[in-house]
């Protein structure tokens, strides 16, 4: 487990500092440079606390498996924790959140994941992507599109990532995740509907050369939440305070690491589609495995 703290300055006699522990689960980092984010979440909570007149020293804690994640909440050696949805579904079979929010992107707290392909390549359906090459976009927002993509396989009878693409290369680089695809390299490119829009207006003939063959619902990648079991005075204020967390420019550029916009109070209703995509993966990969069959053109 690795800690930062922002190292907050208390004035002489001013009201002691609360400490407020912050987990993150490792995974978040993904497709991003994790000195940068540490850094720039230590200067952001440092001005952020400052400016709000909260007494609290935010402390920062990464943790590395969903294991540990349980652990520390169950040993209360954190107050809140940020990580990808699968792993909150994972741990929600453990524990019980308090106040949840998520990050946004154009204005929403979900995504959509496109399997994109080159139209000129005639691939219609899932199945011709037999033993072809995925290309996956390695970014905080795209972090459970496997997920999804999994379960799509599983649920049409096509095993699992592994057996039926013929390899899987991720890369934090958008373009270089589309671009291949684009210019007719075998195979297809996972990635966010919010991320290739930005694409396609930059060079509309993106959208007129590469279709979405499999698209997903809406679906919510990454949470924080406050453990449940977690009293403050300063409760209320922080969820006022993370709700505000992009109107410094600090916090934006914060945000801006994560492909994020701002963050919102959400329910864990508003979580269901995405809960249940996660029961649905656990329940097909009880299944039998698929036999493997050639892919074939219509």
């Amino acid at each position: 487990m690795l800690t930062f703290s922002a190292r907050a300055q208390v004035e002489p006699g001013a009201e002691p500092l609360e400490i407020l522990r912050i987990g993150f689960s490792a995974t978040v980092f993904e497709g991003i440079n994790r000195n940068d984010a540490q850094a720039s979440m230590k200067v952001w909570a440092d001005t952020i606390v400052a400016g709000s007149g909260i007494a609290i020293d935010p402390e920062l804690l990464v943790l590395e498996s969903p294991a540990k994640m349980v652990a520390a909440i169950r040993e209360q050696r954190i107050e809140g924790l940020t990580l990808p949805s699968d792993e909150f579904w994972e741990i929600c079979q453990h524990i019980t959140p308090g106040q949840i929010t998520a990050g946004t992107t154009q204005g929403t707290i979900t995504e959509d994941y496109l399997l994109l392909v080159n139209r000129t390549k005639g691939i219609k359906s899932l199945h011709q992507l037999r033993d072809q090459p995925l290309r996956v976009w390695k970014s905080p927002r795209n972090s459970i599109a496997l997920k999804w993509l999994e379960a799509e396989l599983l649920e049409n009878g096509l095993g699992n990532l592994d057996t039926f693409f013929s390899s899987i290369d991720h890369n934090a680089k958008m373009a270089q995740t589309a671009l291949p695809v684009f210019f007719g390299q075998p195979g297809a490119a996972l990635v966010t509907r919010a991320a290739f829009d930005i694409m396609c207006e930059l060079n509309p003939q993106l959208g007129r050369t590469l279709d979405a063959i499999v698209v997903s619902p809406p679906l919510v990648p990454s949470v924080f939440f406050f453990r449940r079991d977690y009293h403050s005075a300063n409760l209320n204020r922080m969820i006022e305070m993370v709700a505000h967390v992009n109107d410094t420019p600090t916090g934006a550029q914060t945000l801006e690491l994560f492909q994020q916009e701002s963050i919102l109070p959400c329910d864990i209703t508003d979580l269901q589609e995405t809960l249940t995509l996660f029961e649905r993966l656990a329940e097909l990969k009880k299944r039998p495995p698929a036999v493997a069959t050639t892919a074939t053109n219509p």
